[in-house]
């Protein structure tokens, strides 16, 4: 059962600097990637990757009903649609491992 009473009312833990470390995540695991640029509201911010055997991913901010405050850097999951596929919420960097490391 959730801690609804933990769920902040603006949803504020997606910051700049955590969109840059994504975006630095990504490059590091050496998949190319593009966000909708939406910098100036990082909350929106979205993007798409593009993984082992071109397979497109969508990462986007976990909804903050989702949102653990227990785990607060787990602010984004990968979404796939063929075949389909959705990650836990996850941090940066093990998102990109996820984003590699995931097999057709």
């Amino acid at each position: 059962m959730a801690d609804f009473h933990l769920i902040p009312a603006e949803f504020e833990h997606i910051t700049r600097a955590r969109c840059n470390e994504l975006g630095s995540m990504l490059t590091t695991a050496g998949l190319s990637w593009e966000d909708n640029d939406r910098q100036d509201t990082p909350l929106r911010l979205k993007y798409t990757v593009t993984g082992p055997c071109d397979r497109q991913w969508s990462i986007r901010p976990v909804a903050p009903i989702d949102f653990d405050p227990w785990q607060p850097s787990d602010l984004r999951h990968a979404v796939r649609t063929a075949p389909p596929h959705q990650s836990p919420a996850l941090s940066a960097r093990p998102l990109a491992d996820h984003n590699r490391e995931l097999k057709p």
